[in-house]
């Protein structure tokens, strides 16, 4: 097996467990705990899809539910359509193919419309295709719409149900603040019901290494206590995507484990919102070439998945939260190439580390190089 950019050691990962999937019709080894998107990684795919519209290559971007660009649909009996690659742990024979590209999204014959876009702008379509009439053009427009077609398996071994619930507290997201906001509220005597879309609690990794290990003992320490009350009901694998009027709260709960789906409807007297915060990427001309990432999301691959896709790196930053990528970066033995900071006196914040590392403070990203692949990029002062 490949796995050119794995670490050798750290993770969540069972090593001794190697699983092999299908990614357009190529094979693909990864190990237990495995999403698509870091497996994907960790054998050196850039390419994972392309545009909505005018088909640019796009790559792993993020490694959550943040994700804009990898999309992919999996094949076969349980097949899905549209399914985030950070979201969808593999398993042995998994098949899965890239969306909105043909033949593949490497060499994607409807790139060519980036040689016209200038004369397709944004609904053209609405002004252009009336004769000899618009259910004409219809079909072949929405063939390139970007989505996935409607699985093709008429079997289907999953269960798909929906419930009622209700209770007193319901608390959405389950990091330190929630798991903490949980136990509290159990500790009432009332009905509590904890949300979060992750198969783990707590599972941010996003945080200093010298609060990580003190971190995972407290979140086990919450885990136990709160099981101890049978008041309080945990829900992993659950996205709650729609808050109505009342406190009526919609959530969807999926596991391929043991192949169910379940719709919750939960009502409930009072909703917290532990849901943290996202990363929002930097604006750059070209800021979606394969190969640009969010910083937190670069680093749950390397702690999470022991993987960094790539061996010289360019941090981009406006706040001095990366130097914990950073740090991470240097211990894994990875080159950064520079620190390129917005602000005036960002230069402060890296005085201890390696005075090979170029830091332009003040700059910003003008170009990057690079087409199918980030190569490089042209940073100037802000004017």
């Amino acid at each position: 097996m490949e796995n050119n950019y794995r670490l050798p050691t750290g993770g969540i990962i069972d090593r001794d467990a190697v699983i092999r999937f299908t990614f357009n019709g190529k094979a693909i080894d990864g190990y237990q705990g495995d999403t698509i998107a870091s497996a994907l990684l960790s054998n050196g795919i850039n390419i994972t899809g392309r545009s909505f519209k005018y088909h640019r290559p796009r790559g792993i971007f993020s490694a959550g539910l943040e994700e804009p660009g990898t999309f992919v649909e999996v094949l076969g009996e349980n097949g899905s359509a549209s399914v985030p690659a950070t979201m969808f742990s593999i398993t042995e024979g998994l098949k899965v193919k890239s969306i909105n590209c043909w033949p593949n999204p490497a060499y994607d014959f409807a790139q060519l419309l980036q040689l016209v876009s200038p004369i397709i702008p944004s609904g053209f379509y609405y002004k252009t295709f009336l004769l000899p009439r618009w259910k004409t053009y219809e079909p072949f427009i929405r063939k390139m719409a970007g989505l996935a077609d409607v699985p093709e398996s008429e079997t289907d071994s999953k269960s798909y149900e929906s419930r009622d619930i209700h209770c007193e507290f319901l608390i959405i997201g389950g990091g330190m603040a929630g798991l903490i906001a949980a136990l509290m509220t159990a500790k009432t005597g009332k009905r509590v019901i904890l949300v979060d879309y992750h198969k783990e609690l707590g599972s941010n990794w996003s945080i200093p290494r010298s609060e990580n290990e003190s971190r995972e003992q407290w979140i086990n320490s919450l885990k136990g206590q709160l099981k101890r009350y049978p008041n309080a009901r945990v829900l992993t694998q659950t996205l709650a995507w729609g808050y109505r009027e009342q406190n009526f709260v919609l959530a969807h709960q999926t596991n391929e484990k043991e192949k169910f789906e379940l719709e919750w409807r939960i009502r409930s007297e009072n909703v917290i919102l532990t849901t943290g915060c996202t990363e929002r990427g930097l604006v750059f001309p070209d800021n979606d070439r394969p190969g640009i990432m969010l910083a937190s999301g670069l680093l749950n691959y390397i702690r999470k998945y022991s993987v960094i896709p790539g061996k010289r790196i360019v941090l981009y930053t406006n706040n001095n939260s990366i130097k914990t990528l950073a740090n991470s970066l240097l211990k894994e033995g990875k080159t950064i190439v520079a620190i390129i900071d917005t602000r005036e006196e960002g230069y402060k914040d890296y005085h201890d580390l390696p005075q090979s590392i170029q830091v332009f403070s003040g700059y910003e990203i003008r170009k990057t190089i690079g087409r199918s692949k980030i190569k490089g990029v042209v940073a100037s002062p802000l004017t």
